[in-house]
């Protein structure tokens, strides 16, 4: 190296750190790609896990396989999951759901509890989960690294011909150093430091002439190509997290929904009520809730089928729904039992609706050309005319009001105790 010229000298002190910060901005590229799809693919996994299983939670405490079958089904459609497993709490396998498409391996498993009235009312507006929830079962997700292998494969070779590129400029750079172009050398040199610190958006002077210019120009278009990538990554990740929140609303409403009429379940009914009482208590206002049954019911099934009898359920379902304000909620109690909850209506206002209803269904629901009209037996409980102070309270005196009804000889309103 003594017997080098002075070019040769600048040009071997160059090529050296030119060589090794390009190598590095490569490298460093490749792995903190790398770890960010892994991350990003199990943040994938954990999440669905974690949404399943309170989805799943109404499957497993009812035994409703086919419930649970197409909450799996559902979650198959997910990118990259390969495979989905719900267990009850002793181990047994309910549902298994796998998509042969997705190679068998590789396959991370991410696990989620599924707790028993794990869900309360306060978590679809954000105020967070219950704790020390009973475990009822639990659910596993496969998720298949084939895309994410795919990826990285293409992520190296763009680092490799990013790497290449990158080599080829910085011997371009030490031709021009040898040259005695130090003063864009040094600008340029700060401006690749900056770049390899991530601020892409550090603009390239592209002023300098010759194989100088070229090297600059190609600077530029390597952040540009970076940048480039980066946007589509985080537009990627902006697109998967909508998809997971649209699955997770669709998750949520069936977790409150009655599978058969598409009205709100009991569960959901039940923490409505508990809401609107709290306010009805603290505020002074109005609020009666109607528990309606279908008189003789299992007549019904028994002389129809219990097709005909789904039929019935649905139709009242539909009746009901049309006849409420907007600021009214009906649901299925279970069976052929329904609620209606009225906020800000006294007891007097309900009756009135509650008889609207009765004549309604007894004039529009009609079975085999009129043999068997279908009617109702309704109890209706006034927040502030009976004094309710809790759930309990308000279903026991809803029920006390609906046998009572039943006793009288069905097909009326009755209203509970003003005690």
């Amino acid at each position: 190296m003594k017997k080098w010229g002075i070019r040769k000298r600048v040009l071997f002190l160059a090529l050296v750190p030119s060589f090794s910060i390009a190598l590095l901005l490569t490298l460093y590229f490749t792995v903190t790609r790398f770890d960010a799809l892994e991350e990003s693919l199990d943040n994938r996994g954990a999440s669905l896990a974690r949404q399943l299983g309170p989805a799943s939670e109404y499957g497993v405490f009812s035994g409703n396989s086919e419930m649970l079958q197409r909450i799996a089904d559902a979650a198959l459609r997910e990118p990259d999951v390969r495979s989905v497993e719900i267990r009850d709490s002793a181990g047994n396998l309910l549902v298994l759901a796998e998509n042969p498409v997705l190679p068998a391996k590789p396959v991370s498993f991410f696990e989620a509890k599924i707790g028993k009235n794990q869900t309360r009312l306060e978590d679809f507006f954000g105020k967070g989960k219950q704790a020390g929830v009973e475990v009822i079962g639990k659910v596993k997700v496969g998720m298949s690294g084939q895309s994410l292998m795919e990826k990285k494969r293409e992520l190296f070779f763009d680092a490799l011909l990013i790497g290449i590129f990158g080599l080829s400029g910085t011997g371009l750079l030490a031709i021009s150093i040898g040259r005695s172009v130090t003063h864009s050398v040094l600008r340029l040199a700060e401006t690749v430091e900056k770049l390899g610190k991530g601020d892409l958006d550090t603009p390239v002077a592209v002023d300098s002439g010759g194989e100088l210019e070229v090297l600059e120009k190609g600077i530029g278009a390597m952040a540009s190509r970076l940048k480039l990538m980066l946007e589509q990554l985080e537009n990627y990740s902006h697109g998967l997290e909508e998809e997971v929140r649209k699955r997770t609303e669709e998750l949520e409403l069936l977790s409150v929904t009655d599978e058969l009429t598409g009205l709100f379940n009991r569960r959901y009914l039940n923490r409505v009520i508990q809401e609107e009482l709290a306010r009805s208590l603290r505020y002074g206002t109005d609020l009666s809730v109607c528990l309606l049954d279908v008189d003789h019911f299992k007549r019904i099934n028994d002389y129809y089928g219990h097709q005909v009898g789904d039929d019935v359920l649905v139709s009242l379902s539909n009746l009901f729904e049309s006849s409420i304000r907007d600021t009214d909620i009906v649901g299925r109690f279970g069976g052929e039992e329904f609620v209606m909850i009225m906020p800000n209506t006294s007891l007097e206002e309900a009756l009135l609706v509650a008889d609207k209803i009765r004549m309604l269904v007894q004039k529009i629901i009609v079975l085999d050309a009129g043999a068997m009209p279908v009617t109702v037996s309704i109890g209706v409980v006034g927040c502030i005319e009976s004094r309710v102070r809790s759930l309990n309270d308000f279903i026991s005196k809803a029920d006390h009001a609906l046998y009572t009804a039943k006793d009288l000889g069905r097909n009326r309103v009755v209203a509970a105790s003003l005690t």
